[in-house]
């Protein structure tokens, strides 16, 4: 069988623990964290850094019954398939359960008002 050992070089840096950088080296020996040379790109990368996951929410109206049970076999489909992965998943998941109790309060509270505009007419 073949050796399958990783030959690339480690970083020869030590962490602020004391224990060696299990990072990989890059050509002038230390790595990307620990290369003196790459301080003004570390700082770019930890300005930048969250920012391509931050997007523009338009604020939509609630889903129907059949939207969400639309959106839970895309997302099953997804999730069987490698599309998508089970933490975004289980997000999805979480969105469409706030999605009905916020439905079900709403219908709760139209109903309620109702009720209470009929005892108010039946009281005069």
């Amino acid at each position: 069988m073949a050796d399958l050992k990783d030959t690339r070089r480690k970083c020869t840096a030590d962490r602020v623990d004391g224990l060696a950088c299990r990072a990989y080296a890059m050509e002038s020996g230390p790595c990307f964290w620990h290369d003196p040379s790459q301080t003004d790109l570390r700082k770019d990368a930890a300005l930048r850094g969250g920012s391509r996951r931050s997007v523009f929410i338009p604020i939509g109206e609630p889903l129907g019954p059949e939207e969400a049970r639309g959106v839970v076999r895309s997302v099953l489909e997804g999730l069987v398939s490698g599309a998508i992965d089970a933490k975004t998943a289980n997000a999805a998941a979480y969105l469409l359960q706030v999605n009905s109790r916020l439905t079900k309060t709403e219908e709760f509270e139209r109903r309620l008002t109702a009720m209470e505009k009929r005892v108010v007419n039946q009281r005069r």
